[in-house]
This record gives C-alpha cells, sequence and structure tokens, in this order.
C-alpha cells in the first residue's frame, strides 16, 4: 500500500503532521475537563463523568485514523485539503465543548441560548463532514507535493471556522424569534429563581397602581400565583402570574371613576372598558372566584409592557392586565375595591412547574381565610414560594 513520499512545502501542513497524535488523544481529555469546570447539573456531570472514556477513545481513534491510513500510504506530511479539514474538526469540537459546559452551567431562556443551540447543531455536524472528509480524503487524494493554492487552506480553516461559528452563534441568538423550546434546557433551579424574578418584578410594576388605588392595608386575595397553560406539545406550555388584592377602605363609586381610575392611567396602564351599569345601577360581572356579582368595574391593559414586564421573553400577543372591581361593602353607598392584575404570559421552563404546590392550609389561614389576616404595604407582597402553596 506505500507509495511515494510527498513532502509538503508548507510549514503548516507540516506542524499539523507532528502535532497531529498530541491533539487527537490531548484535546478531548482538555475539553472534557473544561466542559465540567463549575457544572451544577449533578446528575450530567456524573452521566458525562462515566461517558468520558468512550468519548475520548472514539474521538482519539476517528481523529487519528486519517493519518494512519496517510503513514500507510507513505506520506511524511499532512496534505493541504486534510489539514482543513482536520483543524475544522478540532475547531468544532472546541465549539461543542464549550455549548457542553454552557449547559451544564444552566441558563434563562435568553438570546444566547439560540445562539448556543444553533452553534451546537452547526459545530455537530462541521465536526463529523470534516471527519468524514479526511478520511476519505486520506484514501483518494494523489500523493504531490505541490497544492497550489490549497496550501493556505489550512491556515484559512484555522481564521474561517471559528468566524463561521461565531457567526451562526450571533446571528441565531438575536433572530427575534418566538419559539418555546428556549426554554426547555433551564434546570429547576434557575427555572424557580427566573420566576421569582418575574413575580418580584411583575409586583414591583403593580405598586404604583396599589398605591394610587388604595394607599392604605391591602390583603391577598384569592387566585395569587402562577397557573399553567398547558400547550398541544411539550414544547409550548405556557404560565402567566397573578397578584389579586383587596382593599377593604371604603370607596364610593364617584371616588372609583374620577380619582382612582385616572390614578391608575397615570401609573403606567392603558384603560380599556368601564362601566357604571344602568341609570346608574352596578353591573353584573363574574368576581375571582368566578361567581356573579354586583357592582363596578374598570379594566386596563400595560401600556408599557417591553419595559415593565418582560414582553419580549414572552409568547408574541400577550400584554400585562388589571381589572379592578367594586363589591358593596356594608354600608349602602359603599364599595371595596378589588384589584386583579395579570401579568403577560412566558414560556414554562423546564416545560414543568418545580415548586412545591402542595396546599398549605394553615398559610391559606393566614394569608386568606382570617377574619383578620395578615396585611401588605402597596410595595409589599408575599414570597411566590408562598404564593403558590394557595389553595
Amino acid at each position: 500500500m506505500t507509495e511515494a513520499t510527498p513532502v509538503s512545502d508548507h510549514p503548516f501542513d507540516r506542524a499539523v503532521w507532528r502535532f497531529w497524535p498530541w491533539i487527537s488523544w490531548l484535546l478531548p481529555v482538555v475539553l472534557i475537563a473544561f466542559a465540567l469546570t463549575n457544572s451544577r447539573d449533578g446528575l450530567s456531570t456524573i452521566v458525562m463523568l462515566y461517558l468520558s472514556p468512550v468519548v475520548l477513545v472514539a474521538f482519539g481513534l476517528v481523529s487519528s485514523l486519517p493519518q494512519w491510513v496517510l503513514k500507510a500510504r507513505g506520506h511524511e506530511t499532512t496534505p493541504a485539503p486534510i489539514s482543513a479539514l482536520m483543524v475544522t474538526a478540532w475547531v468544532s469540537a472546541i465549539a461543542i465543548a464549550i455549548v457542553v459546559r454552557s449547559d451544564l452551567q444552566g441558563g434563562a431562556a435568553t438570546a444566547s441560548t439560540r445562539g448556543l443551540t444553533a452553534l451546537m447543531s452547526t459545530a455537530t455536524a462541521l465536526l463529523v463532514i470534516a471527519l468524514a472528509g479526511a478520511i476519505v480524503g486520506a484514501i483518494a487524494l494523489p500523493a504531490k507535493d505541490e497544492w497550489g493554492l490549497w496550501r493556505f487552506s489550512g491556515p484559512a480553516a484555522l481564521v474561517v471556522a471559528p468566524l463561521a461559528l461565531a457567526l451562526v452563534t450571533a446571528v441565531q441568538g438575536t433572530a427575534p424569534i418566538h419559539v418555546s423550546r428556549d426554554s426547555q434546557n433551564i434546570d429547576s433551579e434557575v427555572a424557580m429563581q427566573l420566576q421569582t424574578e418575574r413575580w418580584q418584578d411583575f409586583n414591583t410594576f403593580l405598586t404604583p397602581a396599589r398605591a394610587a388605588a388604595c394607599p392604605t392595608e391591602w390583603r391577598l386575595s384569592g387566585g395569587s400565583g402562577l397557573s399553567v397553560y398547558e400547550g398541544t406539545s411539550f414544547d409550548d406550555s405556557q404560565y402567566t402570574l397573578y397578584s389579586n388584592w383587596r382593599c377593604e377602605t371604603p370607596l364610593t363609586s364617584d371616588e372609583f371613576f374620577e380619582t382612582i381610575v385616572p390614578a391608575i392611567e397615570a401609573s403606567g396602564w392603558r384603560l380599556i372598558t368601564s362601566g357604571e351599569g344602568e341609570n346608574p345601577g352596578p353591573t353584573e360581572y363574574q368576581d375571582a372566584s368566578g361567581s356573579k356579582t354586583q357592582g363596578f368595574q374598570a379594566q386596563f391593559e400595560a401600556a408599557e409592557p417591553d419595559e415593565g414586564l418582560g414582553q419580549p421573553d414572552s409568547p408574541e400577543g400577550t400584554n400585562g392586565t388589571l381589572t379592578l372591581m367594586l363589591e358593596p361593602g356594608d354600608t349602602k353607598g359603599e364599595f371595596s375595591l378589588l384589584f386583579n392584575a395579570a401579568s403577560p404570559s412566558f414560556w414554562l421552563e423546564g416545560g414543568s412547574v418545580f415548586w412545591n404546590t402542595e396546599p398549605d392550609t394553615q398559610l391559606a389561614e393566614e394569608l386568606l381565610w382570617s377574619h383578620s389576616p395578615t396585611t401588605f404595604a402597596a410595595d409589599e407582597w408575599p414570597e411566590l414560594e408562598r404564593v403558590v402553596r394557595l389553595p
């Protein structure tokens, strides 16, 4: 099988030939160690540790195979096209390790997540194509000393391959899409942290409206927390945050329409509908529990959802809404104010709810059912981990 012993005239090809065995066997060791550093996913880390010997041996053998074939054919240096292919394969392996490390460290559903997903797909495809091409080339390429312009292909691949992978990552990372799969790779810890931050941001956004509607003490109302909408497929589920409140300070309908509704509009909400019933009797609507009641009602939507409620992270067409309702009080002509707010919808991180949602009757007694429940100022609210346990 031995043929002529051509020698490339390019130092890059000679360097690839010399360091090829070292790169084939040491590169996967370095990349596996790099990928597992600072991992936050214990189970995946254990699996990776068990699989690492297989990955190491498989990569080393496949990466070394083209050189073994070339040696059997009498080559003493790397043909220029194969240098380019092997450089592309090694650069792709480095990119895959970067994505694996990022995935094991966890992350929120961001533009970078889309970019890393695209990087993983592209790098894997390049790795397979480059290694297959190098093996075929080692078998089929003719033995010759001069490769013409091909002699620059190796150095070019060293520049072009990482730039191409970086470009794919950047383009996909900035693409304006609403793919729910962006949130599927998030682990439970990061998902709950993100939902907690959204709960805090949502209630912070509501604070001016609550202060305008009722500056005195508030009590939590039923229906607050995280409500999940199960989609038609695994990665299509969404959730909405609800922050429902009741202010016991008596109000008249005139105060409601002449003072509170304009103040709510001034705090970042756009009035959709309002009504005082007929002549000027009350209107009938469903309260938070679903039962029909008599009173007054005004509905709003968030005027600036992009800034206040995280609209870019939501499915298209969703917006925060606020409904104010007046229920008749004990004294004729006076009403109690109900303040029911809903966030935009968000893709369900990890495709599941990781909170402990076992109903806590003692907590419900403290926040909802007691004759003297816990009250909150307009800029206060209970933690999400407590609210999700309310019946």
